[in-house]
């Protein structure tokens, strides 16, 4: 909102104030210290204009601002090395003796200070828009539209110059605002600054270059400790340089010129020690005041107040004794007699800004305390010198009355009107502090008994001049009362607001377990949902893989080949054999069909896998005939063991060996 004074100055027990410039693209900060030491800017720091997207980026308000502050007010805010969480900021505002901190923001762009509420919202504080009004009063010459931040860089230059004043404020846009001996504001002008000139010139050419600030200082520097830029250039940036500072030096000296021919230009008669004598006070008195002291009466040097970015610039250019920058024009070989010199002085303050609402601050400030301390000398004045009564059922007078009179003589103030004691005097000179509640039955105790008449005070005093005191002490009563009853009204509102605080916190840290709750059940639900669905893949992949897979070969019955002949060939050689037992397979896998033990008919032994088995019943039918064990076993058993088993696929005939050859082991 905007600042509605006194309500808006900051309060007795503020330790810090935060005061925010916001410009067309940089946020300026400071930190004050307290009404005590004037509220002294002792911390600056600058930060790139903020936006929605800033915000929307970060975590929350809190995080928004965490990186904006420096680790000093940082640590004021959240706490020493804290994160930048809610009930951090919470602890710290508890912890300070003015809950509350005060920001005052000036903004010539009302979209960032929009944003700027946003990322303070959830931290404990006051903030106010100042506008020129605040500064300036259009009494003293302020004009609609005239800018905010000229108005403060103004009353920054009257506490430092005093007046007459003028300012020279180099931003994006370079003003220049004056007021006249009498404080009233004369008025001023606005052009580009030297960047957004040189900005402009490359923008609208295409071909010609920019020339950053910096680069842009560093040939002033060059031409201020060489050969000065000549008017005549030979360089493309030399040539724009020199028109744009000369249209900057010519256009600002003679706003100079035209400032002093209206307010009075220094005497001839002073010489430039006494102008230097006063600079050297002004570096004492002059900064201590724009640190928010009491503005100086005269601006006898005619100072000139220099502030903003490209004040570097401005100095080396407006400077009265300054090394010369630009080529000098004819003199006709005349040089002005130091007679006719127009004097002035110019002079730097970084951050005028921030200096100028230190100032109003001060000065609200004031005006508020001068405006209690009338009140409380009129409230003083009420009450000291009433006549009051008060019962004292164990004690008793000379005259056996324990009604006891007496008159209020001191008020002792306390923190608020509530905590005030007012010392008692009664008349057998015993004192008493009494609170304000007891007071009032005192004074109203009084409206009805009255003096008594055989006081010697009150001896001589007519009947009416006692029912004068009765109706003082009626009336004192009554505005005491008054007080009492907004203190009460004010303690039931500020605990309900607290209560109400309180339920809403309730409220809101039950809406938030049960939004966490909320989110945990469906992330649970989720979960299991998802374990389900995979385990149902699974299970279709399963199924799927086992349609996918060839029937199960049932495995070949070991003793239906048991006693049954086999044979081979060892290097063409054919070997005949029995097979005489079975191992079982150790693994599960189905083709796994275990192994036959073979006995060779010349005593060698041999294992054959289902593969060898095969081949060897496929060798023996072709070649049965030449095996004459079979033959001799004729007689006692059928040799026919295969007539039940499928017929085997014939293969060449091997070349037929001797029936009774034999061969070594190793030859197998």
């Amino acid at each position: 909102p905007e600042a509605k004074w006194p309500e808006a100055a900051p309060k007795a027990t503020e330790e810090r104030v935060l005061s925010v410039v916001c410009g067309n693209t940089h946020i300026h900060w400071a930190l004050h210290q307290s009404a005590e030491h004037r509220f002294a800017p002792i911390l600056f720091w600058r930060t790139n204009a903020l936006s929605l997207e800033d915000i929307k980026g970060a975590s929350g308000s809190l995080e928004a601002l965490s990186v904006l502050l420096p680790d000093t007010f940082h640590d004021y805010v959240f706490g020493v090395g804290k994160e930048p969480t809610k009930e951090n900021v919470i602890r710290m505002s508890n912890s300070r003796r003015a809950p509350k901190l005060s920001i005052y923001v000036v903004s010539s762009n009302d979209e960032h200070a929009k944003l700027l509420k946003k990322i303070w919202v959830d931290v404990p504080c006051r903030m106010y828009l100042l506008r020129g009004n605040d500064f300036f009063t259009k009494k003293e010459g302020r004009y609609d539209g005239m800018g905010v931040d000229r108005c403060a860089a103004l009353l920054c230059a009257a506490n430092v110059t005093g007046f007459p004043a003028l300012v020279f404020d180099g931003g994006t846009a370079m003003t220049y605002t004056a007021v006249d001996q009498s404080g009233k504001i004369m008025g001023g002008g606005i052009t580009l600054g030297l960047g957004a000139k040189l900005r402009s010139i490359a923008d609208a050419t295409g071909a010609l270059p920019f020339i950053s600030p910096e680069e842009c200082m560093k040939l002033v520097e060059k031409y201020e400790s060489g050969t000065p830029l000549p008017v005549f250039a030979t360089d493309t940036k030399e040539a724009m340089m020199v028109n744009v500072l000369s249209e900057v030096d010519n256009n600002c000296r003679n706003v100079i010129d035209q400032w002093l021919s209206k307010v009075g230009r220094i005497s001839p008669t002073d010489d430039d020690s006494d102008i230097e004598a006063h600079v050297e006070e002004m570096k004492t008195g002059g900064l201590k005041a724009a640190m928010g002291g009491v503005p100086c009466d005269n601006n006898n040097t005619r100072t000139v107040l220099i502030t903003g970015g490209d004040a570097d610039i401005l100095m080396k250019l407006l400077a009265p004794n300054r090394k010369q920058i630009l080529e000098a024009g004819p003199t006709n070989n005349t040089e002005p007699s130091s007679a006719n010199k127009s004097k002035y002085t110019v002079k730097r303050v970084k951050n005028a800004i921030h200096f100028g609402i230190a100032a109003l601050l001060e000065r609200k400030v004031k005006n508020r305390n001068a405006s209690d301390a009338a009140v409380a000398n009129e409230y003083e004045n009420m009450i000291v010198g009433q006549r009051v009564a008060k019962k004292f059922p164990k004690a008793k007078d000379a005259d056996g009355d324990s009604i006891f009179r007496g008159t209020v003589v001191v008020l002792n103030q306390g923190n608020t009107k509530y905590d005030d004691l007012f010392k008692v005097r009664y008349d057998d000179n015993d004192t008493e502090d009494l609170s304000i509640r007891e007071l009032r039955d005192a004074l109203l105790l009084f409206s009805e008994v009255g003096d008594k008449v055989s006081h010697r005070a009150v001896a001589q005093q007519s009947r009416e001049d006692d029912e004068i005191r009765k109706s003082f002490s009626k009336d004192a009563a009554g505005k005491l009362g008054r007080i009492i009853t907004e203190y009460e009204e004010a303690e039931r509102n500020f605990r309900a607001k607290n209560e109400e605080a309180r339920k809403k916190a309730q409220v809101e840290a039950a809406a938030k377990r049960q939004k966490a709750e909320a989110a945990k059940k469906a992330q649970a639900e989720a979960a299991k949902l998802a374990q389900a669905e995979a385990n149902a893949k699974r299970k279709r992949d399963l199924e799927e893989e086992a349609k996918a897979k060839p029937p199960k070969r049932p495995k070949t019955p070991a003793k239906t080949y048991k006693d049954r002949r086999i044979a081979k060939f060892f290097d063409d050689v054919l070997y005949f054999g029995t097979i005489v037992g079975y191992v079982e397979a150790e693994s599960d896998d189905e083709d796994d069909d275990g192994f036959w033990k073979i006995a060779y008919d010349d005593g060698d032994t041999e294992e054959y896998d289902i593969g060898d088995l095969n081949q060897s019943f496929k060798v023996y039918e072709e070649n049965k005939m030449d095996d004459h064990m079979a033959k001799t076993n004729s007689t006692s058993k059928s040799t026919d063991s295969t007539k039940d088993k499928e017929p085997i696929a014939q293969a060449p005939a091997a070349p037929a060996a001797p029936a009774a050859a034999s061969a070594p082991d190793g030859n197998k």
